[in-house]
């Protein structure tokens, strides 16, 4: 059984069309795929220990010419989803990138978070763009679990709680994936900004986990709304 919540009322001088959150084109043009904007190549994905041993190696990732081998090996060997060498691994960029932005994307209409079908096309737009080009980055716990129910109805057993929407309950999920965790890893404090604990700057870092290791999901809630206003930058928004 699921667990009633209030909840609040609409301002009653406020419209269906005046709700929802309005963005405005930045980075992107609308007539042209932010893929088709960056020039891409194939590579291999390797990881040494301090022996010189390879500990990770994948072959044939494809991945954006601009891409550092840097990232390329974060990237590949902490969050392609699927085991190595089957069908289901993951192998490109694109296909990281188009499961979480396109999962966010649409969640957002879902939810009727958006003031029109345009503002989410451009949300849509601006947030693969911002991904692609390395503008900005989600932190770990987005790219371990988004999208992998929607995109690929990966699952396993789960055992948090989750806003049900359509009949106002919290009700209990008993599918991972489905309703994944977001935000990032770590309790922000009171002087974190929502928008700092889901973004972090694109910068070279060391993972102390075993490459391509499964992980765990944490189901919980839908994303929030603030979750969403926090996913693109403020000079997005449209007034």
């Amino acid at each position: 059984m699921g667990t009633r919540l209030s909840q609040a009322k609409p301002t009653a001088n406020v419209s269906d069309q005046e709700r929802g959150l309005k963005f405005a084109r930045f980075f992107t043009r609308g007539d042209v795929h932010s893929f088709d904007e960056v020039e891409w190549e194939v590579r291999v994905a390797s990881i040494q220990n301090e022996k010189g041993e390879t500990i990770f190696e994948q072959r044939e990732v494809e991945v954006p010419k601009q891409w550092s081998q840097t990232a390329t090996n974060i990237v590949a060997s902490k969050y392609f989803h699927g085991r190595l060498g089957t069908p289901e691994r993951e192998r490109s960029i694109k296909q990281v990138i188009s499961r979480v932005a396109d999962t966010i994307a649409q969640w957002g209409t879902e939810g009727g978070y958006f003031r029109g079908d345009e503002d989410a096309k451009i949300f849509h737009e601006e947030l693969t763009h911002i991904l692609v080009e390395q503008k900005a980055s989600f932190n770990s716990p987005v790219w371990f679990n988004c999208g992998l129910w929607q995109k690929y109805r990966r699952s396993q057993d789960g055992h948090a709680w989750y806003w049900d929407r359509a009949t106002g309950e919290v009700k209990q999920e008993t599918v991972a994936y489905r309703h994944s965790v977001q935000p990032a890893s770590s309790t922000p404090s009171k002087t974190t900004s929502r928008a700092s604990s889901i973004w972090r700057r694109p910068r070279a870092c060391s993972s102390n986990m075993v490459p391509g290791q499964a992980r765990t999901s944490r189901p919980c809630g839908p994303p929030s709304r603030d979750f969403l206003e926090a996913a693109l930058p403020p000079a997005l928004f449209r007034s």
